[in-house]
């Protein structure tokens, strides 16, 4: 990976963050074992601190550059001669921090690790100050002065390799700061009467080596994932503050949208909870029988808890076939299980000895919202739809490819019966690159992310055959795996069932089909339709065998959509080769 360490969740300012994430988004370095981008350097053996740091090194066959970062308004006093960082409240001179550190590695890291190599003499070694927050460049006045730790050594003050605003402000004015330090250094005194033939692939990845090994410590993959799935709860529990207002509501029922990721599910869930606890009977329905499972499975996990949960077409089914009352019809068609069936239900509900609770839930409303499916599961309320006593959670706009939703309907349910509404517009599930790629790749709006940190960048690949597509999700798989995450944490999704048995048969590694029974298990990498899979989610989600891209088609970018957003930490996607033309037309709108 030639951004290295691979993995970082914290930034020790704001600055390092923002051009770290350009250096990513920059493309630059991806796939290329001829430049590096290395951050996050703290030399552990180093005696003295101030050789012990620095923020990022840019390593390639013929340049070596050390490079400080410092946020906020950074102020140079001329008549003392004395720098001010941190907001231009802390003395210090990042000049001469990023010079010693340089100064460092030249003269004692090589020789201690690369003693044989003649690296120093066929690299040019060059340094930059960060400033990404200052609108202007500095105004001082080139000069130089001895370094107080290296006695020899001679620190350059040179506004021309000073980072500004201006070269913040994208990805490729980065990568034209970059270039400008090494015409800088290349023609600089102590270089340009001088010829560089450069250390070669060998010699960049020896120097990557002893980065890696002495100096970077790498933040452990599973602690990544740890440390951002804490983050994901906290901010998805900050959701909350919609059940606070329900306490002030009487009478009325409650309407949660929202779109992928918003923490939907989770809401649900506790307030299932918070209405059990204060004494009421509650039924919890869903569409999807695989989230019903999942959801059942954690009332059952929760102390003091009793709470139903229901797949709705297998409640209604299921009441029927006690009566006998299955009506005839083609079981295979939607129309039969979004109208025949919840029909016959609402017609003979007197005679089906219904269960009534206190409180209903609907979550996945936007896939049942037809009149008869509604009122079919309001016969299970005490006091029906006027008493108030329920609470759908929907996202209509986003989640829209089984054809569930009867917008006329709903508008007629909102008007007709008391009830408050309540928008969660932020995604806490995934972070912002995930969703930038799935709003790429859908057309749909791009939502606003609490997760504004990127651990992990989205990789788009593409395959030539059946055989392609299982290598690549081995490569990918095996990468995650190396790094010790568990095969439990990866979810393959597909968008056909047949290809599932293909690649489970395929593909060397365990899997678990996604079922009612379980969700994860632990050892074996999950696989589902993203049909199935909807409303769950897990850390690492390759989306395989994208074999019909139809921009125009919202049910199929619907599809996409909700299956990039099952990612909580990193996502991965293979495109049959037949849709890099049309994908790469969608990019371009």
């Amino acid at each position: 990976m030639p951004i290295l360490p691979k993995y970082r969740t914290e930034f020790t300012n704001n600055a390092e963050r923002d051009i770290f994430t350009h250096a990513v988004n920059s493309g630059y370095f991806e796939n290329n074992l001829k430049r590096y981008f290395i951050h996050s350097l703290r030399n552990q053996s180093a005696k003295r601190k101030v050789v012990g740091e620095v923020d990022f090194v840019y390593l390639d066959e013929h340049f070596i550059f050390f490079l400080e970062s410092k946020g906020g308004a950074v102020k140079y006093d001329s008549v003392s001669d004395t720098w001010w960082v941190l907001g231009g409240t802390k003395k210090g001179d990042p000049f001469k921090q990023v010079t010693d550190y340089l100064f460092h590695f030249r003269d004692n890291l090589l020789n201690e690790f690369l003693p044989d190599k003649n690296y120093r003499s066929r690299l040019i070694f060059g340094y930059g100050v960060m400033f990404p927050d200052v609108e202007k460049k500095l105004t001082f006045t080139k000069n130089s002065k001895k370094s107080q730790t290296f006695k020899y050594e001679t620190i350059e003050y040179d506004p021309e390799i000073v980072y500004s605003a201006v070269d913040h402000a994208t990805p490729m004015s980065f990568l034209n700061y970059l270039e400008r330090l090494k015409v800088y250094w290349k023609n600089h005194d102590k270089y340009v009467n001088r010829e560089f033939y450069g250390i070669g692939l060998k010699g960049v990845d020896d120097i990557r080596k002893v980065f890696r090994k002495d100096l970077i410590f790498e933040i452990p993959l599973k602690k990544v994932s740890i440390d951002e799935n804490r983050k994901i709860d906290q901010y998805t529990e900050e959701q909350y503050h919609v059940l606070d207002s329900m306490s002030f509501l009487t009478n009325r029922g409650f309407i949660v949208s929202g779109g992928p990721g918003t923490g939907k599910t989770l809401i649900a869930k506790e307030l299932a909870v918070r209405k059990n606890l204060e004494g009421s009977t509650v039924a919890y329905f869903c569409f999807n029988k695989n989230l019903s499972a999942e959801v059942y499975r954690y009332f059952r996990n929760t102390e003091g808890i009793s709470v139903n949960v229901f797949y709705v077409h297998g409640f209604i089914y299921e009441h029927l076939s006690k009566a006998s009352l299955i009506p005839n019809g083609d079981r295979q068609s939607d129309e039969y299980w979004r109208e025949q069936l919840p029909a016959q239900f609402k017609m003979w509900h007197n005679s089906l000895n219904i269960s009534q609770y206190d409180y209903l839930i609907i979550d996945e409303g936007q896939d049942i919202f037809t009149e008869n499916i509604i009122d079919a599961i309001f016969c299970s309320l005490k006091g029906g739809i006027e008493s108030g006593n329920w609470s759908i959670f929907i996202d209509y706009k986003y989640q829209g490819f089984y054809e569930g939703f009867d917008e006329d309907y709903f508008k007629l349910f909102v008007g007709t019966y008391p009830c408050s509404m309540s928008n969660l517009p932020l995604n806490c599930r995934n972070h912002d690159d995930i969703v930038k790629v799935a709003s790429r790749h859908s057309g749909f709006e791009m939502m606003p992310c609490r997760r504004t940190n990127i651990p992990f960048k989205t990789k788009t690949s593409f395959y030539s055959s059946l055989n392609n597509l299982y290598k690549e999700i081995e490569r990918i798989c095996g990468e995650w795996i190396k790094d010790e995450i568990d095969c439990s944490d990866i979810t393959i999704l597909t968008t056909e069932n047949e290809l599932i048995s293909k690649i489970m048969q395929n593909v060397g590694f365990g899997f678990h089909r996604v079922d009612e029974v379980s969700h994860k298990v632990k050892g074996k990498v999950t696989i589902s339709t993203i049909h199935g899979y909807k409303g769950l989610e897990n850390d690492f989600i390759i989306v395989a065998g994208i074999e019909n891209y139809f921009p125009d088609e919202k049910e199929n970018m619907s599809l996409l959509y909700v299956g990039y957003t099952r990612a909580r930490l990193g996502l991965a996607i293979c495109f049959s080769e037949d849709n890099k033309i049309k994908l790469a037309i969608k990019a371009m709108d």
